[in-house]
């Protein structure tokens, strides 16, 4: 039972405390140096620091808890841990949660861990804690599939790559909530459900694994999304978005599971988005437009906010589309299109927007077409029918491509109908 320690030595050290001590200046010896070996600290109490460590592995065990956090003075290789009570850690530059004597990895049973690192914080072992703080410059390259958290909170200015066995959640650590790494990339990894109670600012946002990632902080805010996930993806973005690459990911797919994307302005689809048997739902303030190969692929496609929507690439590929918009929608298919029920939206409504639709085979209009003042433009290179819901209204009705066009709903209500096709068109008007 001590109340500081100091240390300057060629040797290894270890020291076990029965309560609690600070690392500072005894005599003329500041800190602790080992002379490029070990040093192990097991207390019983709280260990804090007034100077610093210098040793090749720092080995941290027992009851207490950790706060060496000294700003520009620990100098470490190698970090392992295994305390029952929080641990944070401070490095003058980088180094790796790897294996320390006969510790591997950090292990905080019930309690937190906090890295800050000044330069690269990487893993050979697993971290296992309640909550992981990351701090300070980084890049953090966490990817160790062992890892298990509940919830991850970040503040650095480096990139930030982490992979969990099961799920976590994106949340508050100590006095970090969130996660923002403003102008790096964040990588998230995970074998299970990632949920977040707090916001994610990043420069790019890369998601992979199982999944599923439901991360709807309306206060969200990165530049470029991309991700390879088997699970679900539903994110949403309080400003513009890009959907792109991020690191060696490009676009967003997943094995058949919903993709719900939402936006307080503008979404741009630079790379395509291939949800299998799954959903595509597109939520966005601003306009939607898709660049050239950006192609949507999907069981089913729901538009939904402001818009307007420029989805005309010649490669997309989805069997039904439903739409509820207060602008414009234009949607181009490769192939058979159904106007139906995608999640709760029925048909196509616009709010006297206008709605253009291109198919490369047969169009069906299964649930009703409702633009007010709008104009409906249809242009297929298939059969154009309608079945008993699927009515439209709208100011104007145009008719493209080869068809033949059979709309004979008694339902129907336009203003104007123009047409030029090389195939028969039946009309009905109620």
């Amino acid at each position: 039972e001590i109340g500081i320690l100091a240390a300057s030595t060629t040797g290894a050290i270890s020291y076990q405390d029965a309560t609690g001590f600070s690392i500072g200046v005894v005599n003329s010896t500041v800190g602790i140096n080992t002379g490029g070996n070990t040093l192990t600290l097991q207390a019983a109490g709280a260990v804090t620091q007034a100077q610093g460590i210098t040793a090749s592995g720092l080995e941290l065990l027992g009851s207490g808890t950790f706060n060496l956090n000294s700003v520009g003075t620990n100098d470490i290789t190698t970090l392992a841990v295994n305390t029952t009570a929080s641990v944070v850690y401070t490095d003058a530059s980088g180094f790796d949660v790897g294996t320390v004597n006969a510790t591997s990895g950090a292990t905080v049973t019930g309690g937190n861990l906090t890295l800050r690192g000044t330069g690269a914080v990487t893993q050979s072992q697993k971290i296992t804690a309640t909550g992981l703080e990351l701090l300070g410059n980084g890049p953090y390259t966490l990817t160790n599939a062992s890892n298990n958290i509940a919830t991850l909170a970040a503040n650095t200015t480096g990139a930030i790559s982490f992979t969990d066995v099961d799920g976590f959640s994106i949340g508050t650590v100590n006095a970090t909530a969130g996660v923002t790494t403003t102008i790096s990339n964040l990588t998230l990894q995970s074998g299970g459900a990632v949920t977040q109670t707090q916001k994610i600012n990043a420069a790019t946002l890369e998601l992979l694994g199982t999944g599923s990632y439901t991360l709807l902080n309306a206060s969200n805010d990165i530049n470029t999304l991309a991700a390879s996930t088997t699970g679900a993806v539903n994110f949403r973005d309080s400003t513009a978005l890009i959907i792109g690459t991020v690191n060696a990911t490009t676009g967003i797919t997943t094995s058949g599971s919903d993709i719900v994307l939402q936006t307080g302005g503008t979404l741009t689809l630079s790379n395509a988005i291939s949800a299998g048997i799954g959903n595509v739902t597109l939520n966005s303030g601003g306009s939607v437009t898709q660049g050239a190969g950006a192609t949507i692929t999907a069981a089913g496609l729901e538009l939904l906010g402001a818009g307007p929507f420029t989805l005309t690439d010649a490669g997309n590929d989805v069997t039904t589309l439903a739409a509820n918009t207060t602008t414009s929608v234009s949607f181009r298919d490769a192939n058979a299109l159904i106007v139906g029920t995608v999640n709760s939206t029925s048909g196509i409504t616009t709010t006297g927007a206008n709605v253009a639709l291109q198919t490369g085979t047969t169009l069906t209009i299964n649930n009703a077409v409702s633009l007010g003042v709008g104009n409906i433009t249809l242009n297929s290179a298939g059969n154009v029918s309608q079945g008993v819901a699927g009515t439209i209204t709208a100011s104007g009705l145009e008719l493209l491509g080869s068809g033949p066009f059979a709309l004979t709903n008694a339902g129907n209500e336009i203003g104007i109908l123009a047409a030029s096709t090389t195939g028969a068109i039946s009309y009905q008007d109620a």
